[in-house]
């Protein structure tokens, strides 16, 4: 079976934490935040106005892809700053007759290498709202 291209995919590294320092997370990773100052303790990098609509495990090795350079500074982050971090995923199907995203064992390997101690699955589907 094929992947389908949902209408809306896009995935999300967050860090979570009360002695996050945004400006210290750039300096130090070399990432630019998607979050905006506004939500407190919480520091993420996101695919989600980076892709056009694609699969999600697209957006999950573009994520990676950057994040995995940087995973021993976030691992090191994580363990003085006393943080959490987890990568969050949303999938729209926009379809009635889907199951859920497809990811390879290879995407799965390499999420498994990151310093997450969750990685957590939104799937939606926008056509129960017509």
């Amino acid at each position: 079976m094929a992947n389908e291209i949902p209408v809306r995919a896009y995935a999300t590294f967050r860090l979570i934490g009360d002695s996050l320092d945004r400006d210290e997370m750039k300096e130090r990773t070399g990432l630019k935040t998607a979050s905006p100052r506004s939500i407190p303790n919480v520091w993420t990098f996101s695919s989600k106005q980076e892709l056009e609509p694609s699969a999600l495990e697209d957006h999950l090795v573009f994520l990676l892809n950057r994040l995995t350079p940087a995973r021993e500074e976030l691992s090191l982050l994580i363990r003085e700053r006393s943080l959490r971090a987890d990568v969050w995923c949303f999938w729209d199907t926009a379809t009635t007759d889907s199951s859920g995203p497809q990811i390879s064992g290879d995407t799965l390997r390499r999420l498994a290498d990151l310093p997450v101690e969750e990685v957590i699955f939104q799937i939606f589907d926008s056509s129960d709202e017509e």
